[in-house]
């Protein structure tokens, strides 16, 4: 039998370390129902409010009131590009080796030359490259579970964030190996200055 990454985020028994994406959209969730929480207990009439504002497009404006109400909102930080442009997308991959990550892929290309789908497509791509899957899996990874044979497998997990003002980033992991593609959605919001991050 085949040995596969966790469905779950828990320690996969080949990194001994879960998916970071994982482990962070689950404390985000967390921290927004925490919150969630404590506005009903306070103020009720509140929660429809943030209900609402849990849907609106999450990067936090400018006044204080709004910082506040999207305070779990606010972004990662987490190994953003220097040189990424607004009309680009950065694809990035990376694998958990013996205690540290090895950078396996890291390439720019123009927004226009690849779909959202197919930018998804390629990141499972090489994460199954890089998990070293036999093909029968791999296509089992790709389908819909509209029947019983062959079976279909869920090995991905795909939470989204935002590293930075106005760039939303897509992740695609599974046990040792995250795939993710930054890009930039708020032109005006990115990097305002003009200057690059190290």
């Amino acid at each position: 039998m085949m040995e596969r990454g966790s469905y779950t985020g828990d320690f996969h028994p080949i990194s001994s370390r879960p998916c970071r994406a994982y482990t962070s959209g689950c404390s985000r969730l967390r921290a927004q129902a925490s919150e969630l929480a404590h506005v009903l207990a306070t103020d009720p009439r509140q929660l429809a409010r943030k209900i609402n504002d849990s849907f609106k497009e999450p990067f936090p404006m400018e006044s204080e009131d709004s910082r506040a109400l999207q305070g779990t909102r606010l972004y990662s930080g987490f190994q953003i590009c220097g040189t990424l442009k607004p009309n680009q997308k950065c694809f990035r991959l990376r694998r958990y080796n013996q205690g540290k990550y090895d950078e396996l892929f890291h390439e720019h290309v123009p927004k226009h030359r690849i779909s959202e789908d197919n930018a998804r497509n390629f990141m499972k791509t090489l994460v199954a490259r890089y998990r070293e899957w036999n093909d029968f899996y791999i296509l089992q990874s790709f389908l819909n579970e509209r029947g019983k044979e062959p079976t279909s497998e869920r090995p991905f997990q795909m939470p989204i964030e935002y590293p930075e003002p106005g760039v939303i980033r897509r992740y695609c992991c599974s046990g040792n190996v995250e795939a993710w593609m930054d890009e930039v959605i708020q032109p005006e919001n990115f990097r305002p200055s003009g200057q690059g991050h190290e």
